[in-house]
């Protein structure tokens, strides 16, 4: 592990402003593919269903960025993305917060690595973008000239500029809002690939954050579909007091049953992330039937 003591800078993006960012909208524009159907679609890190995606940070010091140019010399950094399907990567968008005006980055696609979890072999490399057309606080789209196939898991990583003034910084989710270890990786300048988990810490523990990099994906055909059960998220479960509902498309309306089939509360948030409160609930289990613009999805949760 890098030997240092990390400071954060936070930006608190807060549920109702997160419609005025693009980062938003791309979490707004994310559907579920249709069976046999070529489909466009950005896939996100897994902590993009959660609370604490909305505040989204970068980790450095005197060394430079845990996710972007450091003295250390890291070359790449990646973000990798598990039981994505078959298809192809046409381009990806990549959060900037800093940047300087000089300098190229571009993006590659890696496969995994299926022992050590890392990233493997690069399948392909976006066409080069310069920092100068870089925007901070925003998404900046690396576009293939051929879209570039995968099959299974595979992470798409950030090539650093490597001019001796030259830096970029990706964002990120704060400490513990990830989606799983060993997700988000780094090429060093021995050419070898660490998480980053192992490499840097926080407080002594190792640092747990997702890049905030979507790669625009086309499925093959006959795809199987993701289910919009697999975009809603209830946590924590079981609750004493409140829950979260997390979901990829908004959420048009929440029904709560009992197990005797009673409608005990209704709910209409409009929106991707919100807190329920159970606290008033008797001890037991409920049946909430999540409405999104896709569908109704029922969940099962146990008030304690």
């Amino acid at each position: 592990m890098k030997k240092f003591t990390l400071f954060f800078f936070v930006l608190l993006f807060c549920a109702n402003l997160m419609a005025q960012k693009e980062v938003s909208s791309l979490m707004n524009i994310k559907a579920p593919f249709n069976t046999g159907v070529k489909t466009n679609d950005t896939l996100y890190p897994a902590s993009a269903l959660l609370p604490c995606f909305d505040s989204l940070t970068y980790y450095g010091g005197a060394f430079g960025y845990v996710s972007g140019n450091n003295n250390y010399g890291d070359k790449e950094k990646a973000q990798k993305y598990v039981n994505p399907g078959t298809g192809t990567v046409s381009s990806v968008l990549v959060y900037a917060l800093a940047k300087t005006t000089t300098g190229t980055s571009s993006v590659k696609i890696y496969d995994i690595n299926p022992t050590t979890k890392a990233p493997n072999t690069s399948l392909g490399q976006s066409t080069p973008v310069a920092l100068s057309a870089v925007v901070v606080n925003n998404v900046t789209p690396y576009n293939f000239t051929t879209p570039v196939s995968f099959n299974g898991d595979f992470a798409c990583s950030v090539v650093l500029p490597t001019g001796a003034t030259d830096t970029l910084v990706i964002v990120t989710t704060k400490n513990n809002c990830y989606s799983n270890d060993s997700l988000t990786w780094e090429m060093q300048s021995d050419n070898l690939w660490y998480s980053f988990e192992t490499q840097w810490g926080l407080g002594g523990v190792g640092l747990k954050v997702d890049m905030v990099i979507f790669p625009v994906v086309q499925l093959a055909l006959g795809q199987t579909p993701i289910a919009e059960d697999n975009l809603i998220s209830i946590y924590p479960n079981p609750a004493n007091d409140f829950i979260n509902i997390a979901a990829v498309n908004k959420v048009e309306k929440v029904s709560v049953y009992n197990t005797m089939g009673q409608l005990v509360n209704v709910i209409e948030p409009n929106e991707n992330i919100m807190k329920y409160d159970i606290s008033n609930l008797q001890t037991g289990f409920y049946i909430l039937q999540v409405q999104t613009a896709k569908g109704i999805v029922a969940k099962t949760i146990s008030k304690q």
